[in-house]
């Protein structure tokens, strides 16, 4: 009988403890975002390197989709919202407008360059943290990235 008791206390003990300590805090989350891409300007065409003194022409009829994939997968979500939002680098809502902007370059030549030299022009504000390893990019996917940036507004 001694037993019985010391068993159903112990029970219903762990119950109330397992109940109480096992409860769910719901956490908010952020606000979804609504992405509706717009389609990219197609037929552009910049020199191949603003800084080179050759005139050779690059077609820039990027695919923003295949554009929006490299963007993932070359892990730039990780760094770039793709509001305003600061993240370890500049948000990306308007960086095509934004982009020509900010020096003498074209908003193309502009975004090659901060593409595969990130340290060339450094957005007030923030450091120099973006890894120097896109500089190896063929020009397809340096134009299907612009085409997709073209599409955050």
């Amino acid at each position: 009988m001694k037993y019985r008791s010391f068993f159903a206390l112990t029970l219903i003990s762990t119950l109330l403890i397992s109940f109480f300590s096992c409860t769910e805090v719901p956490v908010p989350t952020a606000t979804p975002v609504k992405f509706e891409p717009t389609p990219a300007v197609k037929g552009s065409r910049i020199s191949e390197n603003a800084n080179s003194s050759t005139s050779k022409s690059v077609d820039l009829s990027g695919d923003s989709f295949s554009g929006e994939t490299l963007f993932t997968n070359l892990g730039c979500n990780a760094c770039h919202s793709l509001g305003d939002d600061k993240l370890v680098g500049p948000g990306f809502l308007g960086i095509y407008e934004r982009a020509g902007s900010r020096t003498s370059l074209s908003n193309d030549d502009y975004i090659i360059q901060s593409i595969k030299y990130p340290g060339e022009y450094l957005v007030e504000g923030f450091e120099n943290l973006m890894p120097a390893t896109f500089v190896d990019l063929s020009d397809s996917d340096l134009n299907d990235l612009i085409a997709y940036l073209k599409t955050i507004k």
